[in-house]
């Protein structure tokens, strides 16, 4: 039976666990910092990686492992690495020896006699394409970076790095070198290398809303997570999360060509709206509108899909004299948006009326 001891996440923080933990050579130096012994991926999910930290508890000097995830995306930043656990339990563990069978082609030459490459280039690996895996000896490591596959999409990878022994922008930098230095190996073998605007172009474009109802979000991570106490706080965290990101372009595009932004603090969770109250009727001087104004529980069909049929759930006047109108949706008004009455009417016509 394992031997476990629990840690509250103020514990957990004041050890530096899992991010500002220290090397054994550093111990003294920090005596109230757990030291890390071992860290290692063991998972991958949809959203987040998973990973195994062993480490040394400073108060009582035993060694235990804790399991914890991060984020695989810029949109998963503030992704909690304890599950949204108030305690997480540590399993006490103690390191053994052990004899693990590998395979090789035949003739290869064993890997304790292969000579190590050069340091400065790419040219001693030239030969080693088949390589995928590679065994080092991390006592002496100062920052480390592996890549791997992110699950089973090939186009997308998972990183995981780590600066623990030097300066974090001197490891940048070394970075920002070695990047050179395979930029110009992807050059000579004909490969063109990746722009920083074509970088950036497929970041903003992974950081994009996706077009898919929020029920299709939810049964996601249900599908991810199951019906444990995670998933209802982390499908509320990524809905408002993209709500801000809808809410933010919005904002930014009805600045840049003068238009109403009152459907972004509609759309924020964050934001305070202000509904009026009243179901406008009178003339707008300042807008062209048709001359009937819906009503709450109104039907309306989509002019381009006979199949979409909408209901009227709220209609209001916006500070600028516009009239606003929302509507929902599908399977119990799951899915929603919201138009001021000129796009409303253009987008959508009485269900009398098809």
């Amino acid at each position: 039976m394992s031997i476990t001891r629990t840690f509250t996440r103020a514990q957990l923080d004041a050890l530096g666990l899992p991010d500002d933990t220290v090397y054994e050579d550093q111990a003294a130096e920090f005596p109230t910092t757990a030291v890390e012994l071992h860290r290692e991926q063991v998972d991958t999910r949809r959203w987040v990686s998973v990973h195994a930290l062993v480490f040394r508890a400073p108060d009582d000097g035993k060694t235990y492992r804790v399991r914890y995830e991060e984020g695989l995306t810029e949109n998963q930043d503030g992704t909690d690495p304890w599950m949204l656990a108030a305690e997480v339990e540590a399993v006490e563990v103690e390191e053994y020896d052990r004899t693990i069978k590998a395979w090789r082609p035949v003739g290869e030459q064993p890997a304790a006699d292969q000579p190590r490459p050069h340091p400065n280039g790419f040219a001693a690996l030239a030969d080693q394409d088949e390589a995928r895996l590679a065994v080092l000896d991390g006592r002496d490591v100062l920052a480390f970076v592996i890549i791997r596959p992110a699950g089973d999409d090939l186009d997308r990878i998972a990183v995981e790095a780590s600066a623990r022994g030097m300066s974090k922008a001197v490891a940048a930098y070394a970075l920002r070198q070695t990047a050179d230095q395979f930029d110009a190996a992807a050059i000579a073998e004909g490969d063109t290398p990746i722009t920083a605007e074509e970088a950036a172009a497929e970041q903003q474009q992974r950081a994009a809303v996706p077009d898919r109802p929020a029920l299709a979000l939810l049964t996601e991570i249900y599908e991810e997570l199951g019906h444990d106490h995670r998933s209802m706080p982390l499908a509320a965290a990524l809905l408002d999360q993209y709500a801000r990101e809808l809410a933010e372009q919005v904002t930014a595009l009805g600045k840049a060509r003068g238009w109403s932004t009152w459907a972004a603090d509609y759309i924020h969770p964050d934001r305070e709206f202000v509904d009026t109250g009243e179901d406008v009727e009178e003339e707008q001087p300042t807008a062209v509108e048709e001359p009937r104004t819906p009503h709450v529980g109104d039907r309306y069909v989509s002019r381009t899909d006979a199949a979409r049929t909408v209901t009227v759930n709220r209609v209001w006047t916006a500070d600028d004299g516009h009239t606003g109108v929302a509507f929902e949706w599908g399977y119990r008004g799951e899915c929603g948006s919201a138009l001021n009455l000129n796009l409303f009417h253009a987008a959508y016509a009485p269900e009398a009326q098809r």
